[in-house]
């Protein structure tokens, strides 16, 4: 039998952490975490860490997606709304659709799209971009909106 390396506590052989307090059985790294924090539990000392399942590669494919995170309003020009695109590529010129707060679609051209602080003609799943938007008052969208091609 081992004992915890946090609350001294017996732990049976095969068991990587203590059922009591949830650190690791051994002294490693974590159970030393445990005692410089004066046992207290840390976020590095809170169990076997999970699994994490890598992102899914972007559809560069299918439909166009974009969720918008910021809209600027730029005077004389329109209104900038910047987003990663989810799915699927867009060009200047191309029309997009969102839903406004009032459930009816609206349909605004793309007038430019820009990536950090370049010019481009066409944005592709996984970019990060800004798109100028014509026919359009800041006000009618707002971050959360999702970009996509009218129907």
């Amino acid at each position: 039998m081992t004992n915890c390396s946090s609350c001294d506590r017996p732990v049976q052989e095969g068991t990587d952490f203590c059922p009591v307090c949830g650190t690791p059985a051994k002294k490693s790294f974590f159970g030393m975490l445990g005692r410089f924090f004066g046992g207290k539990r840390s976020a590095f000392s809170s169990g076997p860490p999970e699994i994490i399942q890598p992102a899914p590669p972007a559809d560069a494919g299918g439909a166009f997606s974009l969720t918008v995170e910021d809209v600027f309003a730029i005077a004389g020009r329109g209104v900038v709304v910047t987003g990663k695109v989810a799915c699927g590529t867009i060009k200047a010129g191309d029309k997009v659709s969102f839903r406004t707060g009032a459930g009816a679609d609206k349909v605004c051209r793309v007038t430019g799209i820009e990536m950090f602080r370049k010019l481009l003609d066409a944005a592709a799943a996984g970019d990060c971009v800004g798109l100028l938007l014509s026919d359009l008052q800041k006000g009618e969208i707002l971050p959360g909106a999702v970009l996509t091609r009218p129907q």
